[in-house]
């Protein structure tokens, strides 16, 4: 698992300050969902995804929460899959089509 190597490698360095973030994003008919937003109620268009002249990528409005351990990490893995629910899609699919 990449996650628990991350870990890993930071407790094998502890000369080292190391800062895990972790976001959760979903993109659905071209919108942005932050999986971490307690009931997903974010609004896509606070969510930017940016590209540099370097070609690197962030994003800006979206969630970036602090994971101290490896159970952090994946407690917050797991928030996020649950607020992917299927029957959450198929509510996201119902209020598109009636937009």
């Amino acid at each position: 698992r990449a996650i628990q190597q991350v870990f890993s490698e930071i407790s094998a360095r502890p000369e080292q300050a190391v800062t895990v973030r972790i976001s959760y994003l979903e993109i659905y008919n071209e919108t942005l969902f932050d999986l971490l937003t307690p009931g997903n109620s974010a609004n896509g268009d606070d969510i930017q995804i940016l590209d540099d002249a370097k070609g690197a990528i962030s994003t800006r409005g979206l969630t970036k929460a602090v994971a101290a351990t490896e159970e952090d990490a994946l407690n917050l893995l797991f928030e996020g899959e649950a607020n992917r629910a299927i029957g959450e899609v198929g509510a996201r699919k119902q209020r598109m089509h009636h937009e």
